[in-house]
């Protein structure tokens, strides 16, 4: 994790990298967000709209660089050209078919 905090151009320009206590200051704020979305996303009935608040986790989730995470996030997806369009953008996530993990006889 790289991300730039402070201003670029002033004397105290560092990176995440840079700063170990700032980086574990930014994951427990991500998990903090990353707890009330997913609550919130508990609660959304209609499944156009809780497959929509998934996918956006799940876009944060890999911007995080937590892909099991996000892995987990798609199976709760129910709409299939929204799980489409996530499997599009992240590869990674898709489930390998069962001809793809068993070697042919």
């Amino acid at each position: 994790m790289s991300a730039v905090y402070l201003n670029p151009g002033s004397e105290d320009y560092q990176t995440l990298a840079d700063a170990p206590e700032q980086q574990q200051y930014e994951r427990n704020r991500y998990n903090e967000f990353r707890a009330k979305a997913l609550r919130v996303a508990d609660e959304i009935t209609d499944e156009f709209f809780r497959s929509a608040a998934i996918h956006l986790l799940i876009d944060v989730s890999m911007k995080a660089g937590d892909d099991d995470d996000a892995r987990a996030l798609l199976r709760h997806v129910e709409v299939d050209f929204i799980r489409e369009k996530i499997e599009t953008a992240y590869p990674q996530l898709k489930h390998q078919k069962l001809s793809d993990v068993v070697r042919q006889r």
